[in-house]
């Protein structure tokens, strides 16, 4: 009996031990990632609404890479799912196509086109700022077109995984920056 006795509390102190262990782990992931749904159309093609992402949680003084999928809010708290287009220190034209430090930008990544009454241009931006645009230019509404730049305080993550839906289900690695090449450059 003794022998069973001691069995059964090896048993619950290692399901138990299994369980805390489990805990911690649950509370890092969370201090560290929060997921989110993907609502509308401003992220399309590369973001379909009813996608679900895993978003690695920024602390404020994150650096971003240029065209990563960031995860910032407003000054009215709504959250947006947008692209860095424009990187502290650099100026920004948004226009028919998109100007950085006065080269056009290659994006593979967009679709549609700014209107008219939409077209941006930053000098250039503070050491804390980003330009953050959908991928779907006629359709994304508000991003930094509209509201300005961004402050890296204000992007709390960037988008690491795709969980959902299941045929397109991925890691999201970010777009490597291509301009196209000047005059001089030809």
């Amino acid at each position: 009996m003794k022998k069973w006795l001691a069995i059964i509390t090896r048993i619950i102190a290692v399901i138990s031990s299994f369980l805390l262990v489990l805990k911690i782990l649950i509370r890092f992931l969370n201090f560290r990632y929060f997921r989110i749904e993907v609502l509308g159309l401003s992220m399309v093609p590369s973001l379909h609404s009813k996608d679900y992402l895993i978003v690695e949680k920024s602390d404020g003084t994150s650096i971003h890479p240029p065209a990563s999928i960031v995860v910032m809010q407003d000054s009215d708290n709504n959250i947006f799912l947008k692209r860095i287009i424009g990187m502290p220190g650099e100026s920004i034209q948004v226009g028919d196509e998109v100007r950085i430090n006065g080269k056009i930008l290659i994006e593979r990544y967009a679709w549609g086109g700014t209107p008219n009454s939409r077209y941006r241009g930053v000098n250039r931006l503070a050491q804390d700022e980003y330009f953050l645009i959908g991928d779907n230019r006629s359709v994304s509404k508000p991003d930094s077109r509209d509201f300005g730049p961004v402050t890296k305080s204000r992007i709390l993550g960037k988008v690491i995984y795709r969980y959902w839906p299941p045929a397109r289900i991925g890691k999201f690695k970010p777009e490597i920056r291509k301009f196209e090449p000047t005059d001089e450059e030809n």
